[in-house]
């Protein structure tokens, strides 16, 4: 049998010292039918797992464990912010970037590429960030115990009401945390699901949320701008576009201005919300729901993992998180007969 076949498994071999005939000239034997023996030891990374691979949520990773997505159903939403990304700015840099350089200012080029690359950047910290995720009861046993915070030795404290108990994650989540029904995981100081984001926004990667989203408003007002001087400040010499095609030029310009137009809008209204937000210490489920916020920006907050995907756990520890781990025990008929 591969040894790959062996991961997860425990293997004890059952066997009986058969009787030999006289014929052999050999010494008769009894047959021991309650020996057993361990089967010989194997190399412990075949029965080890990562953290990663015994995930109880419903998260994705990539390159095993170093990034971490969100569950699948945010796919659509996913890949069309992606598209979106590309397609709009790719239209500006390769039809109007170059004439705007050579007839109008190198300023404008030269801040869209700024914020283009500040957005890629900050958009990719922010999809991949784990959000501030508060782990299982399971997960937390498996690393080694769960911390008193997240016990229910937190009701006897000062804030005690203030702290929930999770029926899923089987902890008592601390206040302003939520568990996200589509990311099934507890996260801390949890603003809300993004599915074009594909990832929860919370306490780790909130201020990369928002940078991004104020660099895309910047991008999007940027290129307008563009594309406003690409029609009307030298109206009819399309001579440095890459396409020459002078209708085709206009009909591409005037239907990216007018997307680009309301997403930027949109965009925008996006934006001033989480400023507002952040004079106010809210996050926008508190907004939503009326409830109290804090008076400390959500800048500022400990931005350190409770836990680590690439942790190698042992077959004790996956124990705790893969309860369906079966020992299959060879019978006595079984191994006497192969």
């Amino acid at each position: 049998m591969p040894y790959k076949l062996l991961n997860n498994f425990y293997i004890k071999l059952q066997y009986n010292h058969m009787s030999i005939s006289k014929d052999d000239n050999l010494e008769q034997r009894e047959p021991n039918t309650n020996k057993t023996f361990d089967f010989p030891s194997l190399p412990p990374e075949l029965f080890n797992k990562y953290l990663w691979e015994l995930w109880p949520g419903n998260n994705r990773f990539l390159f095993k464990g170093k990034f971490m997505l969100g569950p699948h159903c945010d796919n659509l939403h996913f890949y069309c912010t992606i598209a979106v990304l590309i397609v709009i700015p790719s239209g500006f840099f390769l039809l109007i970037a170059n004439y705007l350089w050579e007839n109008v200012s190198i300023v404008i080029p030269i801040l869209s590429g700024y914020t283009y690359v500040a957005c890629i950047c900050f958009y990719f910290l922010t999809v991949f960030t784990e959000p501030g995720i508060i782990p299982r009861r399971n997960v937390f046993e498996a690393l080694g115990g769960v911390p008193k915070e997240f016990t229910a030795d937190v009701i006897f404290t000062e804030d005690g009401p203030l702290y929930k108990f999770c029926q899923t994650c089987e902890i008592y989540r601390p206040p302003r945390s939520h568990h996200c029904t589509k990311c099934n995981n507890c996260v801390e100081l949890f603003d809300h699901h993004c599915p074009y984001l594909n990832n929860c926004i919370g306490a780790r990667n909130y201020f990369y949320f928002f940078v991004f989203v104020t660099h895309l408003m910047m991008l999007g007002l940027i290129d307008i701008s563009g594309f406003l001087a690409f029609l009307f400040y030298k109206p009819g010499d399309y001579d440095d576009t890459i396409i020459n095609q002078t209708e085709v030029v206009l009909i591409i310009t005037v239907i990216l201005s007018l997307a680009l137009s309301i997403l930027t809008i949109l965009i925008g209204i996006l934006c001033i919300f989480h400023f507002s937000l952040c004079l106010t210490g809210e996050t926008t489920k508190e907004r939503i729901r009326g409830n109290k916020g804090s008076k400390k920006c959500m800048f500022w907050r400990n931005k350190k993992s409770r836990f680590n995907l690439r942790a190698l756990l042992s077959s004790e520890q996956a124990k705790h998180l893969s309860p369906n781990s079966i020992e299959i025990e060879m019978s006595k008929s079984d191994s006497s007969r192969e």
